[in-house]
């Protein structure tokens, strides 16, 4: 029979079951949040405030670190935070005195005084972003994701501390219920925007073929200027060149990249791309420098055509 002392302190397991019950919460709140805030950038875009969407790949929520973050905790945490809800609260009906551990009641009051404090400061931030000429749907939507969360994590745990019988809409079984349906639907949002592994992946590869034809130009632009306003016949004596490292051939293929001169200034570059370039829905995007410059491509082969600026030619050293 477990004395009182006892109970306050708690024993190894019910410590154990108590940090990894709220480390496994603060995780799971902070990656809920943020990739509803992602969607919710995503799906009503502010020119203002998402950032240069000219540069390839730096527009695009696909290539989000932090979104793959949250799903990857969101996906594993939550399962096991609901688990460790269920039997925490299925041995605190068996044994209610446990109800009275001060460890338990501590982290508790702690998770309810961080829960008040993210809510004051993101709301803080969310004003601050508003009054600045945040979109008013996006500021909405905002702070209903940020009050949902929350909310149900403050309630759900001042009842845990506060009422001893299983019962109403936050009980045991009504947390677990919400928890998912608003975790569900916060991952079906997600993946519906980033989709599959597999379309990462090609999102990834293409990211790379662009790169490659970046380089390339660059040491096209090198190599013509070098040799007087002369292009090389083709990638292979660009590559075999001893000043020009560069990686003339598909990632995924080993293909080698299309190369066509064109004019005395003047040529192709063509990849095959697995997919067209993501963009984000209903922004229109500003144009930075030439449409010639851009990158933009849809799926199968795409060639890009560039032209040398003859100015940046040096003019031969006289002889002696």
């Amino acid at each position: 029979m477990e004395t009182p002392t006892n109970i306050g302190r708690g024993s190894p397991k019910d410590v154990f079951l108590q940090l990894g019950l709220f480390i496994t919460l603060y995780i799971s709140v902070v990656s809920l949040i943020t990739l509803l805030m992602k969607v919710i950038n995503y799906r009503f875009p502010d020119l203002l405030r998402d950032g240069d969407y000219g540069l390839f790949y730096d527009r695009s929520f696909y290539s989000s670190g932090s979104v793959r973050w949250a799903l990857s905790a969101l996906l594993i945490l939550v399962p096991v935070h609901l688990i460790l809800y269920w039997w925490q609260n299925k041995g605190l009906n068996l044994e209610p005195a446990k109800r009275e551990s001060k460890f338990r009641k501590g982290l508790i009051y702690l998770t309810l005084f961080l829960t008040a404090g993210t809510v004051l400061i993101t709301l803080i931030i969310l004003v601050y972003h508003f009054l600045g000429g945040e979109l008013t749907t996006r500021f909405l939507l905002k702070v209903i994701s940020v009050l949902v969360v929350t909310g149900l994590v403050f309630f759900a745990y001042l009842r845990n501390v506060r009422v001893k019988l299983e019962a109403g809409p936050l009980s045991s079984r009504g947390y677990i219920l919400i928890t998912l349906v608003v975790v569900a639907a916060s991952l079906t949002g997600g993946f519906l925007i980033t989709g599959s592994p597999t379309s990462q992946r090609s999102l990834r590869l293409d990211a790379e073929r662009v790169q490659d034809l970046q380089s390339l130009v660059y040491n096209l632009q090198s190599y013509w200027e070098a040799h007087q306003g002369k292009l090389p016949p083709d990638l292979q004596t660009l590559a075999l060149d001893i000043n020009y490292r560069t990686t003339a051939s598909d990632p995924e293929t080993g293909e080698p990249y299309g190369y066509t001169i064109t004019g005395p200034n003047t040529f192709d570059l063509c990849a095959t791309f697995t997919l067209a370039t993501p963009a984000p829905p209903t922004l229109v995007k500003p144009r930075l420098g030439s449409e010639a410059d851009s990158w933009e491509h849809l799926a199968g082969q795409t060639c890009f055509s560039r032209t040398l600026d003859p100015a940046r030619l040096k003019p031969p050293t006289p002889r002696d």
